[in-house]
């Protein structure tokens, strides 16, 4: 595990940090979205039958990342995995012009909700907005990575470009050193279960609702450390799939008053997650 700022040897040049180390790490494998090359894309084009574009976003990793601290309170690295780059949902009503898509403001909710028991009440506010300036703190507190490189303009990509993206994803993750890592819908958890075979279940949250809606924690073997592994169902499903796994939304009034807010609130079940997961970093066993 890389030693902490402050206890390098002063003769030795810092660590570059875990975005810098990402960034290149992509411009290496010619999957930057400005020097996008990738080996495979040619033959994903095909199956897809249409131009496939480059990644819109560069993946980073903030200096409370970094750190493993927000406002003097020590956090997790937490690594959110999904299927492709966050966008605004075509389907749904618009109520401002900078509203957040479903996908992104309940992935903000669950990484809120996850690190709810390590920050108590210097949370930030809800995400609703993309100006907001919660959302850009909440941002700040996780590393976002796609298992899917290339971008098209489908709700979700073919399996063969999963299939040849899925080897990025266990070097990108031991770039990362996470400790959390959570996956969105079954491709991510595909392609993560194919990187690391080390796993274990050693937690539940049950639902009150039915066996289906049941969060496994997993234990993975990272290598040099270990990491807790959390599969839920992707969040932008307009059914109740995600909803029913993340539990029923807490917080003041001012979240749960409209149904935009609700879907920004913390949930019950994460939050349980997030104590599982609090306690089990502070176990001698983890390292």
């Amino acid at each position: 595990m890389r030693p902490p700022d402050g206890l390098l040897p002063s003769s030795s040049e810092p660590s570059p940090s875990i975005g810098k180390e990402l960034q290149i790490y992509h411009e290496q494998m010619e999957i930057a979205p400005d020097r996008f090359n990738c080996l495979h894309r040619r033959c994903c084009e095909s199956f897809a039958q249409h131009d496939l574009q480059p990644p819109r976003d560069v993946v980073g990793a903030s200096e409370y990342y970094q750190a493993r601290s927000y406002l003097n309170h020590d956090i997790p690295r937490l690594v959110v995995v999904s299927l492709s780059a966050p966008a605004t949902d075509p389907n749904e009503e618009p109520t401002e012009s900078k509203s957040l898509g479903l996908h992104w403001r309940r992935t903000l909710a669950t990484v809120r909700s996850i690190l709810d028991p390590f920050l108590y009440d210097d949370l930030p506010e809800p995400a609703r907005y993309s100006d907001d300036e919660s959302t850009e703190e909440v941002q700040q507190l996780f590393v976002h990575l796609r298992t899917a490189k290339c971008s098209s303009q489908q709700t979700e990509e073919l399996g063969q470009i999963y299939e040849h993206c899925g080897r990025y994803l266990g070097d990108e993750l031991r770039i990362a050193e996470p400790d959390v890592i959570v996956t969105q819908g079954l491709q991510a958890r595909w392609q993560l279960e194919r990187n690391f075979l080390n796993l274990r279940v050693i937690g539940r949250i049950a639902s009150d609702i039915g066996s289906r809606f049941d969060i496994d924690l997993f234990e993975i073997d990272m290598g040099e450390n270990k990491a807790m592994w959390l599969p839920l169902f992707h969040p932008a499903t307009r059914n109740k799939t995600f909803n029913n796994q993340a539990g029923k939304p807490v917080g003041p009034p001012s979240e749960l008053g409209i149904s935009q807010d609700a879907q920004s609130a913390r949930r019950e079940n994460l939050i349980a997650c997030g104590t599982f997961i609090h306690a089990w970093m502070h176990t001698s066993e983890r390292i």
